[in-house]
């Protein structure tokens, strides 16, 4: 798989959990709660999809290092 297919997994799972989070918290539905929802888990998303490409690289690094 490529990794842009796991944004989008990632977006629609948000935009569930946004909505959801909202109506079940709220009892009715906020736009700008479940807009802070949905930032929310795309940043989280964001960051460890940056620390996951990092630490891969690095681990490959390593192994080019051990192999020299």
């Amino acid at each position: 798989l490529r990794w842009q297919y796991f944004g989008l997994i990632a977006l629609l799972g948000s935009v569930l959990n946004s909505v959801g989070n909202t109506l079940l918290l709220r009892q009715e539905f906020d736009f700008f709660v479940a807009a802070g929802y949905l930032i929310g888990d795309m940043a989280g998303f964001v960051v460890c999809l940056v620390i996951l490409m990092y630490g891969f690289r690095f681990a490959r690094l390593l192994t080019t290092v051990n192999d020299a």
